[in-house]
């Protein structure tokens, strides 16, 4: 088996990351719904913790963020992410049924025909 030969006097450029330039990558991270079929793929920092995709998500969707969990299939079980982890590639969400967001029902819905004067003091 015969080596290659490398010619040390050309100065090739090293295309490596500089000291603490590692968590400044970028990753792609892809959400699903769990017990749907719809996922969701964007970009985030490589040190992006859970708790950050969380707060984004619950922004986002409208939702309450104690009802959004993330979930990460090791092996055959599903490990749940803690809010300082960093955030994995492929995870599953619970808590939602898609990634759509969340449509307001009123308790007590009422229109006001006619906005003049009585009809602002009615819905005030």
């Amino acid at each position: 088996m015969a080596l290659a030969k490398f010619d040390v006097s050309k100065k090739v450029p090293i295309s490596r990351a500089k000291i603490g330039d590692e968590s400044q990558r970028w990753k792609n991270v892809t959400l699903k719904a769990m017990g749907g079929s719809e996922e969701l793929s964007f970009p985030v920092m490589q040190a992006s913790t859970v708790n950050e995709v969380r707060v984004m998500l619950a922004e986002v969707l409208g939702e309450d963020l104690s009802k959004i969990e993330l979930y990460e299939k090791k092996g055959c079980q599903m490990k749940r992410l803690r809010n300082h982890e960093e955030v994995p590639t492929k995870v599953l969400v619970k808590g939602i049924k898609n990634f759509a967001r969340k449509v307001e029902i009123y308790p007590h819905p009422f229109v006001v025909l006619g906005a003049g004067h009585l009809g602002l003091r009615q819905a005030l």
